[in-house]
């Protein structure tokens, strides 16, 4: 049954035909074809920007040039008809098989060159890509400065943040009291994050705004670590558990 359907959607009909039944035979087949290459577009372009997820590359799959590409598609599906009323013309036959030639040749065609992106994005990504860098989630926690036990950094799941710090580390005096966001951001294959929008409460009662950034990576044991900018020797390492 199934065989007799797909023999039935490749084969021109034998006989006398109308340039009219020549459009209609290749018009009752375009909407199967959209249905079939388009199944097949999306999800190349789903495991395109899967790819580019996995592979932390800064950049997103736009779908334009996927509507582009229907488009596309649709209008070289019109030429086979067109050029097959040509040939009919021309030799002055019913050039039958020339029909079934053209549209088996442009329905497998189509068919897999949609998969170009998942393809080259898919061999991007494992060539390239930064498949283990960190996400968000394992940033969430709680991190301990190297330099100073009473140091705590705190990054929570809603996107804040919650910082106590002594101006004067190991010193005397009172702890900074600091909390605003984080931001996960990545640039040229390096992850950071990124405090912002941050009000610090000091001892003597005055505020501060403004934002920093610290670089994320993870240290030899495989724990999260947060390296401060501006000195590499100092850092934060994320406590376990």
């Amino acid at each position: 049954m199934i065989r007799k359907v797909i023999l039935r959607f490749f084969t021109v009909p034998e006989g006398e035909r109308s340039n009219l039944s020549v459009v209609l035979w290749w018009e009752l087949r375009r909407i199967p074809y959209n249905l079939i290459v388009g199944l097949f577009a999306v999800a190349s372009w789903m495991i395109a920007a899967l790819s580019i997820e996995l592979a932390n590359f800064a950049i997103s799959l736009e779908l334009l040039p996927l509507i582009g590409a229907f488009f596309l598609a649709n209008f070289f599906y019109t030429g086979g008809w067109v050029t097959e009323i040509t040939v009919r013309m021309l030799t002055k036959r019913q050039a039958r098989n020339v029909g079934t030639a053209l549209f088996t040749a442009g329905f497998l065609f189509s068919s897999i060159i949609v998969w170009a992106p998942a393809a080259a994005w898919g061999t991007t990504a494992i060539l390239f890509g930064d498949t283990s860098a960190i996400e968000r989630p394992e940033v969430v926690g709680r991190y301990v400065a190297n330099y100073d036990d009473t140091d705590i950094l705190v990054l929570m799941e809603n996107g804040t943040y919650e910082h106590e710090f002594r101006p004067e580390p190991k010193g005397g005096g009172g702890s900074v009291m600091q909390s605003g966001i984080w931001e996960l951001k990545r640039d040229e294959g390096k992850a950071y994050i990124m405090l912002v929008d941050f009000q610090a409460s000091y001892p003597h009662g005055s505020g501060l705004a403004g934002f920093y950034y610290t670089s994320l990576g993870r240290s030899i044991s495989g724990q999260v670590r947060l390296v401060i900018s501006y000195d590499s020797d100092y850092h934060y390492d994320k406590e376990e558990g």
